[in-house]
């Protein structure tokens, strides 16, 4: 799926949502978010924490995974987080180690990429292989998630995200 629409008109709460949903019905599912920027990253942790405990009183686990995340937290996030918040450079290098995510990948029922209209061209190319490589490690393990990508301002939606995962995609 791919969620094209305006800046801050709620494309958070789609993907949000369908973790809160897969929640309800497994408990153990786990959902890995790709932000292109750190800061983002940080910004959007407090924000789905936010939603998950306060407004929906869900005891859902969000964490950040990435060159910023203490070696202590490391462990305990990939073991317990439901939702691992991370970056492309940071992801294609935990794949090395995917034998450490093996619970996260066999539960893995979501991946999101968001601000897909930033990945065009060469570096698009480069987060094109790591999504086809992240696929088959968790189809390795035994999860199947569902992509979603979100863009404020793309004009080929359902084709840039076919480049990105190369999955047909519906775009709302």
């Amino acid at each position: 799926v791919c969620v094209s629409t305006s800046t801050s008109s709620g494309k958070t709460y789609v993907y949000a949502l369908q973790i809160a949903r897969a929640y309800l019905n497994d408990s153990e599912t786990r959902a890995l978010i790709v932000y292109p920027t750190k800061a983002l990253s940080r910004d959007q942790e407090q924000e789905l924490n936010d939603l998950f405990r306060d407004k929906l009183g869900l005891d859902i686990t969000v964490g950040v995974y990435d060159g910023d995340t203490k070696s202590e937290e490391r462990s305990r996030i990939r073991e317990d987080a439901n939702v691992v918040i991370t970056n492309f450079v940071g992801l294609n290098q935990y794949l090395e180690g995917h034998y450490l995510w093996a619970e996260f990948h066999s539960n893995c029922s979501l991946v999101v990429i968001d601000e897909a209209h930033m990945w065009t061209g060469l570096s698009g190319m480069h987060v094109a292989w790591i999504l086809r490589r992240t696929k088959r490690i968790i189809d390795w393990y035994g999860g199947d998630p569902q992509f979603v990508l979100t863009s404020a301002t793309i004009g080929n939606p359902a084709e840039h995200a076919f480049a990105l995962t190369g999955e047909a995609t519906t775009v709302i």
